[in-house]
């Protein structure tokens, strides 16, 4: 499972620099990002190990974040997921 949040971070990441340089175009990163994640959860799914099935259903959670909040603002440097239960 710690291989899908850090694919997330990634992401995060990812978005966050691309919403800076391209703030025209935030809308477009949560569909584009969770196009991503959902396709690498379906090959970890594929896999049929209990690691794999853990990771896809880390992905899984990622892209339903990613879909809800297409233009991300997180916090540079946010080490949660945010996919991740809010405490």
């Amino acid at each position: 499972m710690d291989r899908g949040a850090a694919a997330e971070r990634l992401a995060d990441a990812v978005a966050r620099d691309w919403a800076a340089r391209n703030p025209q175009e935030a809308e477009r990163l949560g569909p584009a990002i969770g196009a991503q994640l959902l396709a690498h959860a379906g090959g970890q799914a594929t896999t049929g190990s209990v690691n794999g099935i853990a990771t896809a259903e880390q992905l899984l959670a990622a892209t339903r974040a990613a879909l809800a909040e297409p233009a991300p603002s997180l916090p540079s440097g946010a080490g949660r997921p945010r996919s991740a239960p809010h405490r």
